[in-house]
């Protein structure tokens, strides 16, 4: 599966998103890195349908989950690339937890 990570600077702070088809659905997995108001550089996972055109993602019924969360001392392009990378390469892990996710959410519907 290819995946294609975009890292940029907004208003002063780095960020890093890669998206990925779900093969086989009308969803996408998003991974996103940034530094919350906290100070801790967070790695979520989120995952969104696409229709026409446009995401949708409902909460409380999509699947979103903190991946990995540090306290580095200065967040700049390289931690945040780093990471993400490190998010990027449990990608086969992060799948297997979204399917399960929603193979549950089917069983209790």
């Amino acid at each position: 599966m290819e995946t294609k990570t975009y890292v940029y600077n907004q208003r002063g702070q780095w960020k890093a998103e890669t998206n990925v088809k779900i093969e086989g659905s009308d969803r996408v997995l998003k991974i996103s890195t940034w530094k919350n108001s906290n100070k801790r550089l967070v790695t979520q996972v989120t995952v969104a349908t696409v229709e026409n055109g446009f995401e949708t993602f409902v909460v409380f019924q999509d699947y979103y989950r903190t991946w990995i969360a540090t306290q580095p001392k200065v967040v700049n392009e390289k931690r945040v690339t780093e990471q993400q990378r490190a998010a990027v390469d449990d990608l086969d892990i992060i799948l297997a937890d979204v399917v399960e996710f929603y193979a549950r959410k089917e069983v209790t519907a």
